[in-house]
């Protein structure tokens, strides 16, 4: 899956933003409050962090680390 960012202004996409399992991207969440730089997006069972100041991605981790039996995909996310 393919998270962009848009100039809402400018009409166009500024980045795109893969997802390692390339699969459609189910929730985004952009931080605010000095957060402004990460994206958060999930696919799958799992979330994926950007730090938007930097190419590429920075961190993975599994949606539910602690639970290996977690069969719901993610459908929303928060960043606070």
């Amino acid at each position: 899956g393919t998270i962009r960012l848009w100039d809402v202004a400018a009409g166009r996409s500024t980045r795109a933003l893969l997802s390692i399992q390339q699969r459609p991207v189910n929730a985004v969440c952009i931080g605010r409050g000095g957060c402004e730089h990460f994206v958060l997006g999930a696919a799958g069972r799992e979330v994926f962090a950007y730090d938007v100041r930097a190419p590429g991605m920075v961190l993975r981790q599994p949606a539910v680390p602690s639970i290996g039996r977690a069969r719901e995909e993610v459908s929303s996310l928060a960043l606070d």
